[in-house]
């Protein structure tokens, strides 16, 4: 053992482990403070590196102690692998710091065994995770929702270093800067929606109407039974609503003249229940589309199967015989521009839904959204010269998607 001078650490490189929790280094120091240093500070002699005991080092200057030192003939590789092994039990890294840590490693030229063998895991389990595969667990620590805005201003506000706050709560930098980014995603849309709102005061063009409430209460007599020629809606999805389904039926095939149409958007969860409530309504099975998600996949759990979700449905019924004016559709729509999600998170593409519009509908027919959301299908059947009408029951949607018509429509 020998002691360290200032001039000697302020030369060493650490080994990039993620910092100690706040709490975690007061308690450190704490006990240096009162029992003197535990365990010296280890330097591979022939890099200079400090090895291990950095927050040691740190905190023994701190408080005007020489820091004992152990200096090791270490390669590269056994500086590496003892830096790691030491920190990996006693400061009880989480999944997730493991697994950046195995990054780091095998960024540096390290094998899947070595990398394995200083982590104290398979080798199975560093090749799931660089290959990302679904059946592995989920390392993510969870950070509760409320606490991202705290984060978001002691980064942004405050200065603090996301490594630092990625410390304390056990997760990697890399989560700390998408929660960052998920709040300035946020607060940029929030303010995008107050814009918009603020124009739902000003009047609708001719031909389409906007109700605020339920498509199934006193409303509905706002549309003539037997008068609509599209439905087309995507109501909201989870098993809580599975009844609005049995509403929509009724509202269909009530409203909808012979020969229209109903499509409405739909996951693959609780399908059968939701086909059966349409023919229990007394509408016609016609066609089921997909609808190729752009980007990206969801993975659904379902008795105890992941199952990667790579497209949506649209549900096809009619009233009847369909209309002659309906003629053909393909059953598999992809590449539709997408829409951002700011004013509504299940908005649907403007593009998708015109193309929904123009092939199950003529000029001049009635459209009818009773879950419009953010308006895109009104929208889009306005664009087509057909008659629109909306139903939204949440007042803060329906002002938004309300000042979206407006806004989007005197841009014309």
């Amino acid at each position: 053992m020998s002691k360290l001078n200032v001039d000697e650490s302020s030369t060493a490189n650490r080994l990039l482990l993620p910092p100690l929790s706040a709490d975690r280094r007061a308690a450190l120091k704490e006990s240096i403070k009162q029992e003197g240093q535990r365990y010296a500070v280890i330097f591979n002699k022939n890099t200079g590196k400090l090895v291990d005991g950095g927050h040691r080092l740190e905190i023994c200057q701190e408080l005007g102690i020489d820091p004992l030192i152990d200096y090791q003939d270490l390669t590269e590789e056994q500086e590496a692998f003892l830096a790691i092994s030491l920190n990996r039990d006693r400061r009880q890294l989480t999944p997730e710091q493991m697994r950046e840590l195995a990054k780091q490693l095998r960024s540096e030229g390290f094998s899947q065994e070595q990398t394995a063998s200083a982590l104290g895991v398979y080798r199975t389990t560093i090749s799931r995770w660089e290959a990302g595969t679904p059946s592995a667990p989920d390392l993510r620590v969870t950070i509760p929702s409320e606490q991202y805005y705290d984060i978001y201003r002691k980064v942004k506000m405050d200065g603090a270093k996301q490594s630092q706050i990625a410390a304390n709560f056990g997760v990697s930098p890399a989560r700390i800067t998408q929660i960052v980014q998920s709040v300035e995603s946020s607060l940029k849309s929030e303010h995008k929606r107050r814009g918009i709102a603020q124009r739902a005061g000003e009047g609708l063009p001719e031909g389409i109407k906007l109700l605020e409430g339920p498509f199934g209460g006193p409303l509905s007599h706002e549309v003539q039974d037997a008068s609509v020629s599209l439905v087309l809606t995507d109501p909201p999805y989870g098993r809580e609503f599975l009844p609005l389904w049995k509403d929509l039926g009724q509202f269909a095939i009530t409203k909808l003249k012979e020969g229209g149409i109903l499509a409405a958007y739909s996951g693959q969860y609780m399908l059968a229940s939701k086909l059966s409530a349409l023919l229990e309504a007394g509408l016609e099975y016609l066609w089921t589309l997909g609808v190729v998600f752009t980007g990206g996949q969801n993975n659904v759990f379902v008795n105890g199967i992941n199952v990667l979700n790579k497209y949506n449905l649209i549900l096809l019924f009619s009233h009847g015989k369909p209309s002659s004016s309906v003629t053909s559709i393909v059953d598999l729509l992809q590449g539709f521009q997408k829409d951002d999600k700011d004013l509504h998170e299940w908005a649907q593409p403007v593009s998708e839904s015109k193309y929904l519009v123009e092939q199950l509908s003529k000029e001049g027919d009635l459209v009818v959204d009773p879950m419009m959301g953010s308006g895109t299908s009104v929208l889009a059947a306005h664009s087509l010269a057909r008659r629109a009408i909306g139903f939204e029951l949440d007042h803060t949607r329906f002002t938004i998607a309300k000042g979206r018509i407006v806004e989007a429509l005197g841009e014309k």
